[in-house]
């Protein structure tokens, strides 16, 4: 059985850096949910490594988020998760680093859109009562090539690894209705500017499952 939602938000948090994989719950061993959930940014601040404000220019990000849920056992669930993102840029531009993905492109003043990165996630329902406690692992992976060296860039291009636990709890009657969940993760990235993945033969192209990828992290 599969359930549909269709849901309209205006965002209020943080750009999402990463998956969204806050549940505390799965659902029921062949049941899952397919989500549509549009996002709608607007970046006015931008800070230096001194925490110093400045106004170089603004950012309108808009996502829609298309996600998958399902319940593989009573406590096991998988999620697939793909967003699409337009996004502008109004203000100065960086300064020239080369045309490798046409980024110089990007920050023309107008809408840019695309897919961002797929996201791969499995979970456990280690705990359901009187807390919910649920491990979780995702892997993301850029759906495409696309150009990163913007501030209206749809990702950072990067492959992710990332692990964690959810907590929630339900609250008895009469508020059984109520509930609040939490979590937290922690990713490890893909290394793009480190002089070790220059230096070590492969090290650019190794996937997460090389040995070579890790030992490019120290």
């Amino acid at each position: 059985n599969f359930s549909t939602c269709a849901i309209a938000l205006l965002a209020v948090a943080a750009y999402p850096a990463c998956a969204q994989q806050a549940y505390a719950w799965v659902p029921s061993k062949g049941h899952g949910a397919f989500s549509i959930t549009y996002q709608d940014l607007y970046v006015h601040y931008h800070t230096d490594s001194h925490g110093h404000k400045a106004v170089p220019g603004t950012i309108d990000d808009r996502s829609v988020f298309l996600e998958f849920d399902y319940g593989l056992s009573d406590r096991w669930a998988i999620n697939v998760a793909l967003p699409f993102k337009s996004n502008r840029y109004q203000g100065k531009p960086h300064p020239p680093a080369g045309d490798v993905h046409g980024d110089a492109y990007l920050e023309d003043g107008r809408y840019h859109g695309g897919w961002g990165d797929w996201d791969v996630s499995a979970r456990f329902q280690w705990r359901i009562d009187p807390w919910a406690i649920t491990p979780y692992a995702s892997y993301g992976v850029p759906a495409r090539d696309y150009g990163t060296y913007a501030h209206n860039a749809v990702g950072t291009g990067q492959k992710r690894l990332e692990v964690g636990v959810n907590l929630g709890h339900r609250f008895a009657r009469p508020l059984q209705n109520l509930y609040f969940q939490g979590g937290v993760g922690y990713s490890f990235m893909e290394v793009v500017d480190n002089l070790v993945m220059l230096v070590i033969p492969g090290a650019m192209d190794a996937a997460l499952g090389d040995v070579i990828f890790w030992g490019s992290l120290a």
